[in-house]
C-alpha cells in the first residue's frame, strides 16, 4: 500500500501528495455525484473476471501519475480500474482509497468519504486508511470521531506515527496539553525520523520551554539524517533559544566546514561571537 497522505489541517508533512485543502480546486476534478453514484453501484456489482494485465497496467499508470501530483491522470486511471469489473482487492482497495485522497486535495469531503468508505469495505483493518478516516474527520471537526478513528489505527499498527500525531492533535484541540504532548513523544519514540513529530514537536515545546525534549529528539534525528541541514540550522535556532549558546556555535561552526556559503549561520554565529564580547561570555 502507498504512505499515507494528510491534510494540511492535521500539520502533515507538505509534499507533492499532500492532501492540502487549502490549494486551489479543480473544479472538473471533483467526482458529479451522479457519476460518482455509478462507480459505487458497478462495484457492488458481481463480477467474474480475473485481474487482466490491460487493467494491471491502468493501475501501475495511476499509481505513476499519482507518486508524481498528477492527480487528474490517476484519477481517471483508477476510475477505469474500478469500472473495469476487476476482482483484485489490493487493487480495489488502493484505487478507492488514493482517489479518496485526491478529493481531500480538492476539498471534496463528501466524494472523498464515499470513496474511503469503499476502500474500508475491503480492508477494515488497515492502519493506513484508519489514519485517512481521521483526518478527513479533523477536516469536518468531528474531534470524536477523528479520535476514534486513530485509536483504531494505533490498535492495528502501534508503530503507525501518523496515527499518535493525529491523536496528538485532536487533544491539543481538546486542551489536553499533557496527554497531547506525550502522543508527540510516542510517535517519535516509533519514527525518530517523522519529520511532522518533530516539527509539531519543535512548535510546542518552544512554546512551553521544553527545550531539553526538543534537543533530544533534534540530536537524534541529525544523527539518523545527517545530511539534513534543514534540521541542522533548526537546532542551532533552538540552542540559541534554549539558552545553549556554547552548542550552537559549535555546530555553526560544523555546519560551515559543510557548507561555507551559509549566510543565515554566518549571520547567527557573527551575533552570538558579538554578545560574547559585549558581555563577556567565556565560551
Amino acid at each position: 500500500m502507498s504512505e499515507l497522505e494528510s491534510s494540511q489541517k492535521v500539520r502533515f508533512p507538505l509534499n507533492k501528495r499532500t492532501c492540502d485543502v487549502n490549494q486551489s480546486v479543480k473544479p472538473d476534478l471533483v467526482l458529479p455525484k451522479e457519476v460518482r453514484k455509478k462507480c459505487l453501484n458497478d462495484f457492488d456489482k458481481n463480477y467474474d473476471s480475473s485481474v487482466e494485465p490491460s487493467v494491471a497496467k491502468l493501475f501501475e499508470l495511476g499509481n505513476e501519475a499519482y507518486k508524481s501530483g498528477l492527480d487528474m491522470e490517476a484519477y481517471n486511471y483508477y476510475l477505469k480500474c474500478i469500472s473495469s469489473g476487476i476482482e483484485s482487492s489490493e487493487i480495489l482497495f488502493n484505487s478507492f482509497k488514493n482517489i479518496g485522497n485526491i478529493l481531500v486535495r480538492a476539498g471534496d469531503l463528501e466524494g472523498a468519504e464515499e470513496f474511503y468508505n469503499k476502500a474500508y469495505t475491503i480492508y477494515p483493518d488497515s492502519d493506513i486508511l484508519l489514519v485517512n478516516l481521521g483526518t478527513l474527520e479533523m477536516q469536518k471537526r468531528d474531534l470524536e470521531r477523528a479520535a476514534e478513528r486513530y485509536r483504531m489505527a494505533v490498535d492495528v499498527n502501534p508503530s503507525n506515527s501518523r496515527a499518535w500525531i493525529g491523536l496528538a492533535l485532536v487533544h491539543r484541540e481538546y486542551g489536553d496539553f499533557d496527554l497531547s504532548w506525550g502522543n508527540i513523544e510516542r510517535a517519535l519514540d516509533v519514527d525518530p525520523s517523522d519529520e511532522t513529530a518533530l516539527e509539531v514537536m519543535i512548535e510546542w515545546g518552544v512554546k512551553e520551554s521544553r527545550f531539553e525534549s526538543i534537543i533530544d529528539r533534534l540530536e537524534t534525528y541529525i544523527n539518523i539524517n545527517p545530511q539534513n541541514i534543514y534540521m541542522m540550522e533548526t537546532l542551532v535556532k533552538v540552542y540559541v533559544v534554549g539558552g545553549r549558546l556554547v552548542k550552537a556555535k559549535n555546530l555553526i561552526h560544523d555546519i560551515l566546514l559543510k557548507y561555507p556559503n551559509n549566510t543565515q549561520l554566518k549571520q547567527i554565529l557573527n551575533t552570538l561571537e558579538t554578545n560574547e564580547n559585549i558581555n563577556g561570555v567565556v565560551s
